[in-house]
């Protein structure tokens, strides 16, 4: 991999089935739909190239110790390479993006996140750490809502009484050795650490990123961003992460949504795709810097395994949008290959 602004990087290792497998082609091959000219890498020593569609020119790059390069002068690197080569993939993932990111710069997307626009030009936005909503999952840090990120400074404006919390799903458009990567790095919590860090430990990733962006809050907009770079429906368990996500509070993707929570059918509405596909919309006309959405269920919703829908029959929101992507994504390797 070379150094590079225009990188987008993806992570995986471990087993798969075949329809996880599925849900990794469609944010592998949706992001080359979107992005026709950047070089597109799947970071894996699990995933062979022969397991991917040669039309959508994804490389695969393989890791080795060298992927810790940027932590090699803490005096207990050795002990931090034994942590991580033992924890579940889903911990690695976490640091390993950190690693990418600062030694190569580029951006940094979760195998569960589909593309649903162009990334944005680097003019228009660099070094993003992508926020939420709101609060979201704050809770899961042992960090209030008073505590997350002021509303002053989203990009969405009526809503600055609602507080964000920033995600590590999709991180866009860095620059290498990005001073604020470094920070969280070298963050004694981290280095000093003897397991793996875990999302729900009272420390975690996105507390340690919310802390950073708070003591950098003079330079946003100057030298980082801080934009809601993926948006995420109100489906299965993301309908019940908190009172957030119940829109119990109110925010602005509650106000677009076609149900309230006292709706019997709150976290798993099913409609025409007429309704999904306009929800859909007015998500990307508030977010304009939004060019991802979470396939929260992963591989586990046999809806997003259907490959032609039927007629006159209602589904998730999540299922149209994704059904629209893949229409679009395979089009697309017809005319590569044609």
């Amino acid at each position: 991999m070379k150094e590079s602004i225009s990188n987008i990087i993806f992570y995986w290792d471990g087993g798969m089935s075949k329809e996880r497998k599925k849900i990794l082609d469609d944010a592998l091959y949706s992001a080359r739909l979107h992005n026709p000219t950047r070089p597109i890498y799947l970071v894996s020593n699990t995933v062979t190239k022969d397991q991917l569609d040669p039309a959508y020119n994804i490389f695969i790059d393989k890791w080795d110790e060298s992927i810790y390069e940027p932590l090699e002068s803490l005096p207990n690197i050795n002990q931090i390479k034994q942590i991580y080569k033992n924890v579940h993939a889903r911990e690695r993932s976490d640091l390993f993006r950190l690693l990418l990111l600062y030694k190569y710069g580029g951006t940094y997307v979760d195998t569960d996140d589909i593309s649903i626009r162009p990334l944005p030009e680097y003019t228009r936005l660099i070094n993003s750490f992508c926020s939420s909503y709101d609060p979201h999952t704050c809770h899961y840090s042992s960090v209030g809502p008073e505590d997350c990120v002021p509303g002053d400074y989203r990009e969405l404006k009526g809503y600055e009484h609602i507080n964000m919390f920033p995600r590590n799903d999709c991180w866009v458009n860095f620059e290498p050795n990005h001073f604020m990567i470094r920070e969280i790095l070298f963050d004694k919590r981290f280095t000093e650490r003897n397991t793996g860090v875990h999302i729900s430990d009272e420390f975690s990733w996105q507390r340690l990123t919310l802390e950073i962006i708070k003591n950098n809050i003079d330079k946003i907009g100057l030298e980082f961003n801080f934009t809601l770079n993926l948006l995420y429906l109100y489906e299965s368990h993301v309908a019940f992460c908190s009172h957030w996500d119940m829109c119990l509070n109110g925010g602005p993707v509650c106000d677009v949504w076609p149900i309230d929570r006292s709706h019997k059918d709150w976290g798993h509405y099913k409609t025409n795709e007429t309704e999904a596909l306009d929800v859909f919309n007015k998500m990307l006309d508030a977010y304009e810097f939004a060019p991802f959405l979470w396939l929260h269920d992963k591989c586990g919703n046999p809806e997003w395994q259907i490959d032609d829908l039927e007629d006159n029959k209602d589904y998730l929101i999540s299922t149209y949008i994704l059904n629209n992507t893949r229409r679009q994504y395979k089009s697309l390797s017809l005319q590569i290959i044609t």
